[in-house]
């Protein structure tokens, strides 16, 4: 399964706020598909994933991405991985 992300920005980077559509869980080894705003779509994959937190694989870069309170859809904020 696919799981896609809207994201609040122009390019993937630490401190950016996702959305999940739909809310779909996201699971270890599932598929992501970003959609920037820039209209660019790039892919990746969930390598572990927790209760409020999941670690993906963007391109070389791994990121935690850290889930957020409340709200009719699922938000959550990207962290670089070697900071948390």
């Amino acid at each position: 399964m696919t799981v896609e992300l809207t994201a609040l920005g122009t390019y993937f980077a630490e401190g950016l706020e996702l959305e999940i559509m739909n809310r779909l869980s996201l699971h270890d080894g599932g598929n992501l598909l970003l959609h920037l705003f820039d209209k660019q779509d790039i892919g990746g994959h969930v390598l572990r994933c927790e209760a409020e937190r999941a670690l993906v694989q963007v391109g070389e870069q791994k990121w935690w991405l850290q889930k957020q309170s409340g709200g009719r859809r699922e938000r959550w904020t990207v962290q670089a991985a070697e900071r948390v």
